[in-house]
């Protein structure tokens, strides 16, 4: 009985091992269509991840945010496309960003989850796609996450931002 149990162990390790996985490169998982990207993104503001996500550790770092003015944009800049957007939301909401590309539409995915408190603050958001071939691509900002009142999952995804670039 013993000889049959490891056999079978042995057996399921080797198919599991030897199942292809997704790849994985830096923020995204690249399957089906979707291309890698050499992407990188930046959140600052008090939308910025960190570890801790009390009320206190917000308001004590960020006493006197500044309102900010600039536009947001998705432009080309070389061989790269550069998405920035500056947000207005409830204070204690987090962000992070992906990116993907299926054939020439590129896709910002904006990922917001927490709570919101008694407050609004503002954050710069902003992702950067290196070394894409020359063409025209269709850039889509969406915003998902969880519910700002319950910080429960949402399927909801809003388009937030869209550009038409060239790259040359």
């Amino acid at each position: 009985m013993k000889y049959i149990c490891t056999v079978f162990i042995t057996g399921f390790l080797l198919i599991a091992c030897n199942t292809k996985q997704p790849q994985q490169n830096g923020n995204e998982i690249t399957a089906g269509k979707e291309t890698a990207l050499n992407s990188t993104w930046n959140v600052k503001g008090c939308a910025e991840p960190r570890k801790e996500n009390t009320k206190s550790a917000i308001t004590d770092e960020y006493p006197d945010l500044p309102e900010f003015s600039g536009q947001s944009t998705i432009k080309a800049a070389g061989d790269s496309i550069v998405y920035t957007r500056f947000a207005r939301h409830g204070c204690c909401r987090h962000a992070k960003l992906s990116t993907s590309q299926s054939g020439n539409v590129i896709t910002v995915t904006e990922y917001w989850w927490g709570q919101i408190c008694k407050c609004m603050c503002s954050s710069t958001l902003s992702a950067t796609v290196r070394h894409l071939p020359k063409g025209e691509y269709m850039v889509y900002g969406v915003e998902t996450g969880t519910d700002q009142l319950t910080d429960k999952p949402s399927d909801g995804k809003d388009t937030v931002m869209q550009q038409k670039i060239t790259i040359q």
